[in-house]
């Protein structure tokens, strides 16, 4: 008997089953749909659109909005989902966990050196991690958002933090975030005052007990700043019509006007130098 030949072409799809494989379904900045299976997957950080999922072996930024994620719970289970490279970096703009019960898990830093970072980046990104012991130099600022360069032994690594958080120039901390990518630039990216420890020298906190003071013309009224640094405290101002006592913040004026005092101090073994000031309204005679 004579058969014809027959053949057929089958398509299989193989679900990632780990963060690591949804990463590497990202490839673009074209949103790129996936189906997985996680496993051990827990939400480590929630700051507003930005959730942070860690497996045990890597992890992924999720950025969406009214996601209903929290810090702190865990998932194992099939999801799907969308995702894509912003900037450079891999992130997940579409989720569905809702098939998912999650359980509690809390899971701690993984304490890393810059040289870590630098050498396995695209291992640590996304990953909840700790730097300890790294030197800030000098701070910039743009909108919402400071940079600074981080440096530990020989390594560097960018740094971006709200511009609400302290930060001193030159100074040690440890700290706790997120590697990122942005526009290519590797980066550790701190969220919030609790993630920050000061291992160097603090701010003095030099502040004067008023924001303004008023005194008539050619009488005269001290003004006070304190701070925790115990250094003097040196007052001065840059005007020819008032004099100050550089010890006791004396102020006399021989001229009506609104004058600006600067209050200094110097740094010691503990704190960094401070500088304040303050304005004092000097009024014609009652």
């Amino acid at each position: 008997e004579d058969y014809l030949a027959d053949e057929a072409t089958y398509t299989l799809s193989v679900w990632p089953t780990s963060i690591a494989g949804i990463k590497q379904l990202i490839t673009s900045t074209t949103a790129t749909d996936f189906k997985a299976e996680l496993t051990n997957a827990t939400v480590t950080y929630v700051n507003g659109n930005n959730v942070y999922l860690q497996d045990d072996n890597a992890a992924i930024l999720i950025y969406l909005s009214n996601h209903g994620l929290t810090a702190g719970k865990r998932y194992t289970g099939y999801v799907t989902g969308q995702g894509m490279l912003y900037n450079g970096l891999r992130e997940i703009t579409k989720i569905d966990l809702s098939g998912i019960t999650p359980t509690d898990n809390t899971k701690e830093p993984a304490v890393v050196t810059l040289a870590q970072l630098n050498d396995n980046f695209d291992t640590y990104e996304s990953m909840y991690v700790k730097v300890v012991g790294v030197t800030t130099g000098t701070l910039a600022t743009s909108g919402n958002y400071q940079t600074t360069t981080l440096t530990q032994d020989t390594k560097e690594l960018q740094l971006r933090a709200p511009s609400t958080i302290s930060l001193i120039a030159n100074n040690k901390y440890d700290f706790v975030g997120f590697p990122g990518l942005y526009n290519s630039t590797k980066q550790l990216n701190v969220w919030e005052e609790s993630q920050i420890t000061n291992q160097g020298k603090q701010d003095p906190n030099l502040a004067f007990a008023q924001t303004s003071y008023t005194v008539e013309v050619n009488k005269t009224v001290t003004v006070a700043a304190t701070n925790v640094s115990g250094t003097a405290i040196v007052y001065s101002v840059d005007d020819s019509h008032c004099s100050i006592n550089a010890t006791t913040g004396d102020f006399t004026a021989t001229a009506t006007g609104t004058y600006t005092v600067t209050a200094t101090c110097v740094a010691n073994e503990s704190h960094i130098a401070g500088t304040a000031t303050c304005q004092v309204v000097v009024t014609p005679p009652v």
